[in-house]
């Protein structure tokens, strides 16, 4: 079925809502099939998908979201963090639904995000002021928006491939409470300005394989947590072969009071990134059983109102919550900062970093925030003397610890510092085949 034929125009200006969803409702009411969207820039509100109804966009279509707020009426599902749930393509329980082809997912957040101002940051320094770079990476302020572009809740059977995803006003995919989802072969390429711009986030959903794809985001570029559904847990989930930039972490595992587990994740290049990999619980929440490996990444502080300061790694359990069963092996990083792993009462256990070269620079943006650990959306930490001392690991309240074939050197740059890891209530801890050393 082709949406021309319902009344769609592809001339970017025809608002085409109706004519979309009326090709929907048509396929599924004739037990599924295919929608197509040809080639053309089609404009549109906020479209139902339906049971075992593939929408296929050809080469050379653009599915862009309208720039109006009242064309994304809120759908039923009331979201923990964002609320209302506006969307542009949405589904609740329903089953057998794929979005393909080699066209384009347009969700139009220059109408929604004000790009002309920033948001600072609690751990900036005091009376700091950015200078033209600076001001290009900093968080834009976000208005009114639709809050979940793509979104699906307690569906089966999700699949998406082939297409490319841009300029997302916030979460750009979102599974939520869904299982069976093979999300493959996307670009995902939003402004890294937007705050909350997530490529894909996974809440509280299973059996999930994500792989091929290429990623730049203004938030998390995979987010795994239970923020849709605390009490339901994410599992079985895989991760391969992706290309990501972040202005958070490109991967984020747990948040607050999610509970997550059993993932595996390999072959990745993360590039130009606030924070590479984030495992985290808050009371009530736990992540156990994740194994990463094959990972190159270069990590760097980045100005404006971001979680990390250019960590490779952080791992960090507050209150009750749990985090136990981390693997990280063969990865070789570049970054402004250490690995952090810290907890409250040793609730993080049986760590393993393995195979890891990480090669500390001071960083350019060093002066702007205060001098602490950053653990957001936990409480932060005192560095030790950050002007001179950029532990390589950090470690503090940690239950079992292996660090095994670890280098950890210094760039030289004219800045001395020293590189030693620091660890504080360590037990079972175990350094074998391990060097930090300035470097050259």
């Amino acid at each position: 079925m082709d949406v021309t034929q319902y009344g769609a125009v592809g001339d970017g200006q025809t608002m085409n809502t109706k004519a979309i969803q009326r090709a929907v409702d048509d396929c599924a009411g004739k037990g599924g099939g295919m929608v197509i969207i040809p080639a053309g820039v089609f404009r549109s509100g906020s479209v139902e998908m339906k049971s075992h109804v593939t929408l296929f966009l050809l080469p050379g279509c653009v599915l862009r979201g309208s720039d109006n707020l009242d064309d994304y009426p809120p759908n039923p599902f009331h979201h923990n963090e964002m609320k209302e749930t506006r969307s542009l393509l949405w589904a609740i329980g329903k089953i057998d639904i794929r979005i393909t082809g080699g066209g384009e997912i347009d969700l139009n957040d220059c109408c929604f995000i004000d790009y002309e101002q920033f948001r600072s940051d609690e751990g900036m320094a005091h009376e700091v002021v950015f200078n033209e770079r600076q001001r290009e990476e900093s968080t834009a302020k976000d208005l009114k928006r639709p809050t979940q572009p793509i979104f699906f809740h307690d569906c089966q059977g999700l699949r998406m491939d082939g297409v490319t995803v841009r300029n997302s006003p916030c979460w750009s995919i979102t599974a939520s409470c869904s299982r069976d989802i093979k999300i493959t072969s996307l670009i995902i390429k939003n402004n890294l300005r937007a705050p909350n711009s997530d490529g894909i986030h996974i809440c509280s959903s299973r059996d999930v394989v994500i792989s091929d794809s290429i990623f730049s985001c203004g938030d998390d570029c995979i987010a795994v947590t239970g923020i849709t559904s605390w009490e339901t847990i994410s599992e079985n989930i895989v991760i391969s072969n992706c290309i990501m930039t972040s202005r958070s972490a490109a991967l984020r595992f747990g948040h607050l009071a999610s509970k997550v587990r059993n993932v595996v994740v390999s072959n990745l290049v993360i590039t130009d990134t606030n924070r590479g990999i984030a495992i985290f619980a808050g009371k009530c929440g736990w992540v156990e059983n994740v194994v990463i490996s094959n990972v190159l990444m270069d990590t760097r502080q980045i100005a404006g109102a971001w979680w990390g300061k250019g960590e490779p790694l952080v791992i960090s359990g507050e209150d009750t919550g749990r985090i136990d069963g981390i693997s990280v092996n063969n990865v070789r990083s570049f970054s402004d900062n250490g690995v952090v792993i810290a907890s409250q009462n040793a609730s993080i256990r049986n760590i393993e970093l393995r195979d890891w070269i990480l090669e500390l620079r001071f960083g350019n943006n060093r002066a702007l925030f205060k001098q602490m650990f950053d653990v957001l959306p936990g409480n932060p930490i005192p560095s030790p003397d950050p002007a001179r001392h950029i532990p390589s690991i950090y470690a503090i309240d940690v239950n079992g610890l292996r660090i095994r074939n670890f280098l950890g050197s210094r760039k030289a740059e004219g800045i001395i510092f020293s590189i030693e890891p620091i660890t504080n209530r360590v037990t079972g801890l175990e350094l074998k085949d391990c060097v930090f050393s300035l470097g050259s």
